[in-house]
């Protein structure tokens, strides 16, 4: 971020206060997301989703792309996972606030494991950076950001994912947990492999990608990337820089 707009953040952040800022910046990305070029990727994804099924919104942060998951899914059902205080306050008012009766919050981080974890909300200045929250490595540090712990479920161990008793279906995963995307999917193996979602995640070009990309194709899914208008089979050689990624389960539709 550049120095200006980081103080024009920070400006913004003390005058109206944390969570009004959080508010406020959740409506605005709301209203512009499909104008945003940033965002072609998930608008994408959210075409290719059905309208019934369940979808899981894996770091729904302020909620901004829940809503347009849960009007996609008008059918269907969605569920939120977002750990952090204030994105998770947001997030309720944006859910209250858009009258989202299919949107199902769940108040946890996901991992291969279940129990506690330290999370940060980087500091960048004095600006709060909640869109970079993420899980606390001894090796990283605070860095002087805000340590929260919060709980911390196996996506396989959330009850009723694996009932389709109510006709039902995982249809698609939304994932951006700021480099802990492997552990999410290691945790959610056997929902993944029972229902073989559409998955769309946010993988930066490090360790974390090549594990997310070695475990997805050990299920019988692709790694794709969005590009000029439609879905093309990801090459490192060319698509190194691109971090918006799909997963799709072999012979589905689309598939290359």
């Amino acid at each position: 971020m550049q120095p200006i707009k980081r103080y024009i953040k920070a400006r913004l952040q003390r005058i109206l206060g944390y969570r009004r800022y959080l508010r406020l910046f959740s409506i605005f990305k709301i209203k512009t997301l499909g104008f945003d070029s940033r965002e072609r990727g998930f608008m994408y994804f959210l075409s290719m989703l059905p309208e019934r099924g369940v979808v899981l919104d894996i770091g729904a942060n302020l909620g901004f792309l829940t809503v347009h998951l849960a009007k996609k899914v008008k059918d269907g059902h969605v569920l939120a996972f977002e750990p952090m205080p204030d994105n998770l306050d947001t997030l309720r008012y944006i859910v209250s606030r858009f009258k989202l009766s299919n949107v199902v919050i769940e108040p946890c981080a996901l991992g291969e494991q279940e129990g506690l974890v330290d999370m940060v909300l980087p500091m960048r200045g004095k600006s709060r950076e909640q869109g970079l929250c993420h899980v606390l490595t001894a090796e990283e540090g605070s860095n002087g950001g805000e340590v929260v712990c919060v709980p911390m479920r196996k996506l396989d161990n959330i009850s009723g994912l694996l009932s389709d008793e109510d006709g039902e279906r995982v249809v698609g995963i939304k994932i951006d947990v700021e480099n802990f995307e492997s552990h999410v999917l290691k945790g959610g193996l056997n929902v993944i492999q029972h229902h073989r979602p559409l998955i769309y995640l946010e993988l930066m070009d490090n360790e974390n990608r090549q594990c997310c990309l070695e475990l997805a194709r050990t299920v019988g899914y692709e790694p794709k990337v969005f590009s000029d208008g439609e879905l093309v089979n990801f090459d490192q050689r060319t698509h190194a820089d691109c971090i918006n990624m799909f997963l799709l389960y072999r012979g589905s539709c689309g598939s290359q």
